[in-house]
């Protein structure tokens, strides 16, 4: 129902299926404080605002667990010191919504994770050097925005599709990097940069999307060509 709270003290398993709040337009919130474990089926759960569940892990001592290639996870906030959340094989991990780290540490591994909303590095540690994030969605309800405070760990690619008018946010202080020769999609939206875009290496090609804003506080660093 509206604002629930489910509070899992024991082993929260996540096995097959997805997370929803019942009645739409609602939200609700599942804490889990003791141990966690996440299959490859499981599916996540609803993106945008329409009967969204928050899954946060604020436990008093360790959880660490790992997140399979395949999986999907709901909107979800990591808010315990003492926990590492790991990732296993190759492939891809889909976050349905919103991805919040306080504290704690987020091991991206090798493993594409992908995103269609907010994702919030606010305190913890988010080891992505060898991964990619990728921000996509096909829809007006995903609009994406990132935010960091100094250099957003290992790629970042934007894969917006289709005609759908989602938008993507860079926030101030956050710099990201855009890889080797990047395609940026923004169906029909709008990219507003207000921190730093690195496309330093090769050409930068934006296929579609209204406009791009570039803030007072935004910069974009280009040593190819920029195609929009």
């Amino acid at each position: 129902g509206a604002s629930d709270t489910i509070i899992v003290n024991g082993t929260l398993t996540l096995i097959n299926g997805d997370i929803i709040a019942q009645t739409a337009g609602t939200s609700a919130s599942l804490f889990a404080r003791g141990a966690i474990s996440v299959a490859v089926g499981f599916d996540g759960g609803f993106g945008g605002t329409t009967n969204t569940v928050t899954l946060t892990i604020d436990g008093t001592g360790d959880q660490s667990f790992a997140i399979p290639a395949g999986a999907k996870m709901p909107a979800t906030v990591l808010n315990n010191s003492l926990t590492t959340v790991s990732t296993s094989e190759t492939g891809t991990i889909t976050w349905d919504n919103t991805l919040t780290l306080q504290a704690g540490i987020l091991n991206a591994g090798s493993v594409t994770h992908r995103f269609n909303d907010v994702v919030t590095v606010s305190g913890g540690t988010f080891n992505a050097a060898g991964a990619t994030t990728t921000l996509d969605g096909s829809d007006s309800a995903d609009d994406s925005t990132l935010t960091c405070t100094g250099s957003f760990p290992g790629t970042l690619a934007i894969k917006k599709i289709g005609s759908n008018t989602s938008d993507v946010t860079i926030v101030g202080g956050c710099t990201v990097a855009l890889g080797n020769t990047p395609t940026s999609g923004l169906g029909g939206g709008i990219l507003l940069i207000q921190g730093t875009i690195n496309a330093t290496s090769g050409n930068w090609t934006v296929n579609s999307g209204n406009h791009i804003y570039v803030a007072t506080s935004g910069v974009i660093n280009t040593t190819g060509t920029w195609a929009i």
